[in-house]
């Protein structure tokens, strides 16, 4: 594969997530909870990267390309402000429910078999 095939492959790749994305905006009513994410004043939050689990390669790939960090990356602040916004990070992420649901479950069962064991 040449490198312009491989580009143009990578941009129609992209180019459908996009769409995509923006279907399911419309399709499970998210685009209001897209704005009013838009909307929220971020950077008054206090953004403990490490407490929050965002890489600072990440933060910075985010910061430096001019995006908002509360669009990107969810802050609790905002998951307890705004109805849905789990689910528009969930979808952001590309994260399906059945899998979102699975790993709460598995993470339950974890933290349950630890407490019950003891230090």
């Amino acid at each position: 594969m040449t490198t312009e095939s491989r580009d143009q492959t990578w941009f129609l790749d992209q180019l459908t997530k996009s769409e995509f994305f923006h279907q399911k905006l419309h399709e499970w009513k998210m685009l209001s909870v897209a704005e009013a994410v838009e909307a929220f004043r971020g950077e008054t939050l206090p953004w403990d990267l490490s407490d929050l689990g965002i890489s600072q390669t990440a933060w910075n790939r985010v910061i430096h390309r001019g995006i908002k960090p509360v669009t990107v990356f969810a802050h609790p602040q905002v998951l307890m402000s705004i109805p849905g916004a789990t689910g528009y990070y969930r979808m952001l992420s590309m994260v399906s429910q059945k899998s979102q649901d699975s790993y709460r479950a598995t993470s339950s069962t974890r933290t349950v078999s630890a407490i019950g064991q003891g230090p």
